[in-house]
């Protein structure tokens, strides 16, 4: 079965140890729970996720007794290749063997959601831009009282990003891709690479 809502379709999310009390925050207890008993988030535009995205959460997934993964972006600027309702049902589809992974969308702040969903830890890759991540790190804190967890890259999956996906799909479709993202990304980019197929030749045709 695929887990996927959206947030408007989630019930109150189950507290796990950790509780907010007027201003004051027990960000220890939320570190003493990492081991299997905390409420985790993991965030990201995933456009599209691929295999580095996958084992980062499958590491965070051990972690966490319940982690959310969330495709984040501003609905009303145009997407990279899959609008948010689409990257979040290929993260629930990716995510299928993983049964404490929730897969959602959010168009607002992480912070909000993080809040509003009762999470213990934010999880982020310490590959990639650690400067703005752990401005993001800082930032968050302050908004929400959560700490970030940040987690390793595999050596082998380091170097894989969605940019790099996107400008390799849209050069050259899907040959090139394949080994980076998982089935049904992958699925999906065929379609998406047909339909840009047969519109291109409808175009020259015409």
């Amino acid at each position: 079965m695929i887990r996927e809502a959206s947030f408007g379709d989630m019930g109150p999310a189950r507290r796990v140890q950790s509780r907010r009390g007027g201003d004051q925050v027990d960000t220890d207890s939320r570190m003493m729970n990492t081991r299997g008993m905390a409420i985790g988030l993991y965030a990201g535009s995933f456009d599209p996720p691929h295999f580095g995205h996958l084992l980062l959460i499958e590491d965070a997934a051990r972690l966490c007794e319940k982690l959310f993964v969330v495709a984040v972006g501003n609905p009303n600027k145009p997407a990279g290749l899959f609008d948010l309702a689409t990257r979040r049902r290929l993260l629930a589809a990716s995510t299928e063997h993983l049964p404490s992974v929730v897969s959602l969308h959010h168009a607002g702040l992480v912070a909000d959601l993080a809040r509003d969903l009762h999470v213990d830890l934010l999880i982020r890759s310490m590959g990639k831009d650690q400067g703005i991540e752990f401005e993001m790190a800082v930032a968050n804190f302050r908004l929400a009282a959560i700490p970030t967890v940040f987690l390793p890259p595999k050596i082998d999956a380091q170097w894989v990003s969605s940019r790099a996906i996107r400008a390799e799909f849209q050069a050259h479709g899907t040959l090139n891709v394949a080994d980076l993202v998982p089935p049904a990304v992958l699925g999906a980019l065929e379609q998406l690479d047909a339909a840009q197929y047969a519109s291109a030749t409808s175009a020259q045709s015409n």
